[in-house]
């Protein structure tokens, strides 16, 4: 394989077109510091047999771990919220799976988060959280997972910083 292949084959198999670009940005992140380290190429092989990516978005894959696409060009076309924000998760874990989140890589996840902020539709995701008035302890509300009250708390502090 010589060139990268462009277009991913449309068939009903395969991820779609945002969570296939969210893949090859994190292929493409992990050569941010110019160091693939082992346990960065096992995180890209198992999240190729992991996933139902179509022939094509492996080749495609496949190409970009060896000769990475930009990754802020790649990131642009995430297209859905969801897909971002599940970037930024698997990005951080990623950038440390080496145990060390160095100057590129962290400059990196930097612009992208500046973007990923641009792109943003603030008042739908906020009308997607949902707000419950309910106690937190769970004799009160058995439904209540800690886990996800720090995760929204986490989301809507970064929300009000970046938008300030």
């Amino acid at each position: 394989m010589t060139d990268v292949p462009t277009e991913v084959e449309k068939t009903n198999e395969g991820l779609s077109d945002s969570e296939f670009n969210m893949w090859r940005a994190l292929f493409s992140l992990v050569h941010g510091d110019g160091v693939v380290a082992k346990e960065e190429r096992d995180f890209m092989w198992r999240a190729m047999e992991e996933n139902n990516f179509s022939d094509s978005q492996k080749e495609i894959l496949e190409f970009d771990m060896k000769k990475p696409a930009g990754v802020e060009l790649v990131f642009l076309n995430i297209t859905e919220q969801a897909d971002r924000v599940r970037f930024f998760d698997l990005a951080r874990k990623l950038c440390w799976c080496d145990g060390d989140f160095d100057q590129q890589e962290q400059e990196i996840m930097s612009r992208l988060e500046k973007l990923h902020i641009k792109k943003s539709d603030f008042n739908e995701m906020i009308k997607t959280v949902k707000f419950e008035l309910e106690s937190t302890r769970p004799e009160k509300n058995p439904d209540y997972d800690p886990m996800e009250h720090m995760m929204k708390d986490s989301f809507f502090s970064r929300l009000f910083f970046w938008k300030s």
